[in-house]
């Protein structure tokens, strides 16, 4: 057993450790190992809402998706609401140039007030000009609009830190792309992107949860993103100005949407029908509490991450 010291020993024993590991530190010499080591790893999320792995396992449970939105979102219901416009995605923000493919299909592009198709693999480069103009394949005047035929796709290219283009994501299904010139950054004009697309379609483009999960975790997923999705519509209005002319961004400062690219990507494309179900299965439903504060009109800003560490607030 080791000896109980007092605390004013305690103190002075620290204090001398601390001068001995003092000395120890300026006698390392300057060529000491180049080792690196590298720690990686991941959180919890913030744990406010609804907790995705706590929804999988109610879902296992045999809990239906509205046990689950009851359990997270404590004195709200369930109630179908719409607005009358659209969602308007950011997807590249701030960009001093931009490249459209068209993909698997033909385009409707508008430039000003004329109307032109693009054929498939058609490549479209923009730069910014004064005045919130573009240069669009080397002709100067209106910045586009680019507007799927049928099952045509539209991939968005950035500009990559190398000088080469990323081309991320493909947006399809009813989307209208539009590139927008109205801003400067740093002293300079820049680009933004946005899709815009109906709420049902926006939500299918949800990459926020597997689609191999139970259905009732998949439609309660379905619900809190369309929460969010319309709180944030309610709060901005038809006609944004976020700095992006957009609801809502693609990525996790709102809700990560991939457009089309879950439904086509060999490794996703057999489990998304599973979430596209889930969608239509919920459609319009959301998070509602009339009488809560921070809602917008009823509609709950439904937030929600990948898990809550194992802990959550009382039912009781």
């Amino acid at each position: 057993m080791l000896p109980v010291l007092s605390a004013p020993v305690r103190r002075r024993a620290a204090a001398l450790l601390l001068t001995v590991l003092s000395v120890l530190a300026l006698t390392v010499p300057a060529t000491a190992s180049t080792d690196q080591f590298i720690l990686s790893g991941r959180g919890n999320g913030h744990g406010i809402g609804l907790s995705q792995y706590g929804a999988q396992g109610q879902a296992l449970e045999g809990q239906s998706a509205g046990q689950i939105i009851s359990t997270y979102y404590q004195g709200a219901s369930t109630t179908a609401r719409t607005v009358d416009f659209h969602p308007r995605i950011g997807v590249a923000h701030d960009v001093d140039r931009i490249r459209i493919v068209v993909r698997n299909g033909t385009a409707q592009i508008r430039i000003g007030g004329t109307t032109q198709t693009a054929a498939k693999d058609s490549v479209w480069t923009m730069y910014p000009l004064a005045g919130g103009t573009c240069r669009t394949n080397g002709t100067d005047g209106v910045c586009p609009t680019f507007d799927p035929d049928g099952g045509a796709r539209i991939q968005v290219g950035k500009p990559a830190p190398d000088g080469k283009w990323n081309f991320h994501f493909e947006y399809g299904r009813d989307s209208i792309v539009e590139v927008i010139g109205d801003k400067m950054f740093n002293n300079a004009w820049r680009l933004d992107v946005v899709v815009e697309l109906p709420m049902e379609q926006y939500l299918y483009g949800l990459a926020e949860m597997p689609y191999s999960w139970e259905p009732a975790a998949l439609q309660a997923q379905a619900i809190a993103g369309r929460s969010y999705a319309l709180h944030r519509l309610l709060s901005v209005g038809p006609n944004p100005d976020r700095g992006c002319s957009c609801h809502l961004y693609d990525s996790q400062q709102d809700q990560v949407f991939a457009g089309a690219n879950r439904e086509i990507h060999p490794d996703s494309k057999d489990w998304w029908p599973r979430w596209q179900q889930a969608v239509d299965g919920t459609k319009s439903v959301v998070v509602h509490a009339p009488d809560q504060i921070g809602t917008q009109d009823g509609v709950v800003q439904a937030f929600y991450s990948s898990s809550s560490n194992g802990r959550s607030e009382s039912k009781h």
